[in-house]
């Protein structure tokens, strides 16, 4: 996604493919997760099974939890929910055990309004080493940049 206050394009690139290039209405929460919209083969696909069905209900059940969100902080509490067991691959914030299974390790918000990046971090499913300036000295960022963390497994 790329976005400003005004404008918000989803652009969706898949190997073999010509980029699509999609306008959204930056009025309305825009969530991703891990199957391709243009293309199938850019993520999941229906032949995938339970790894699709768990792409498309999480990203359903974030777009209509997130229309009671009001602030940045309500949206990243949002965003760690756990509406099915624990176990379940249907969570918007996955904890499912086992070599094999899905774990969500970090999850963004970002605020074009404000100009504030939020970022959280579960440490216990990543091993995030912080954040690394390259902004000249004399420069004050206009990003804000919030970081978060749940030590839990």
């Amino acid at each position: 996604i790329i976005a400003d206050t005004s404008r918000m394009f989803h652009v969706e690139l898949c190997e073999g493919e010509e980029s699509h290039v999609e306008q959204l209405d930056p009025e309305v929460f825009n969530v991703r997760t891990n199957h391709g919209i243009k293309y199938q083969k850019g993520g999941y696909s229906p032949t995938d099974g339970s790894n699709y069905v768990s792409s498309k209900l999480r990203r359903a059940m974030a777009e209509v939890e997130l229309l009671n969100c009001e602030t940045d902080k309500d949206i990243m509490k949002c965003l760690r929910q756990q509406a099915f067991d624990r176990d379940s691959n249907y969570n918007l914030r996955r904890t499912v055990p086992g070599e094999h299974g899905m774990f969500t390790s970090s999850q963004v918000c970002m605020n074009l309004s404000t100009l504030t990046f939020n970022f959280h971090t579960y440490g216990g499913m990543c091993d995030f080493q912080g954040i690394e300036e390259y902004v000249p000295e004399d420069y004050k960022p206009k990003i804000k940049i919030k970081l978060t963390d749940t030590q839990e497994k």
